[in-house]
């Protein structure tokens, strides 16, 4: 199956044609704390359910004969970054740094993905 094409919001065109060399530094960051066993397999497998069943998590913009198009993808990898720092001196303050880092890196907004996750293991118990 091959992508899906429509025509993109004018919100989504305002930020293509901002964009500096097709990179947003638009990023809305999520940032969780979890406490207790965390299975990392398992949760990527249902971050990649989410992506898998909702459209925004796998389009990308394009120009297509000079127009800003959605390029949905019939299917997603969510790109994943996963760290352990437990053997660090503080991990926490690294971990704070790191995210810090990853919310302020730009999309691609050609994709593949407008989504990514990274998930850091502080200590037992405790991403």
């Amino acid at each position: 199956m091959t992508a899906e094409i429509f025509g993109a919001s004018y919100l989504q065109e305002s930020l293509y044609r901002a964009a500096k060399n097709g990179e947003s530094a638009v990023n809305v960051g999520v940032v969780q704390a979890l406490r207790g066993p965390l299975d990392v397999p398992r949760l990527l497998a249902a971050i990649g359910r989410l992506a898998a069943r909702h459209e925004a998590l796998r389009t990308a913009l394009t120009s297509l004969d000079g127009n800003v198009c959605q390029l949905v993808a019939p299917s997603a990898e969510v790109p994943a970054v996963v760290l352990d720092l437990s053997a660090e001196q503080v991990p926490e303050a690294e971990a704070i740094q790191l995210m810090r880092d990853h919310l302020r890196r730009p999309f691609a907004l050609r994709g593949p993905s407008l989504c990514r996750v990274m998930i850091i293991t502080c200590g037992p118990g405790l991403h």
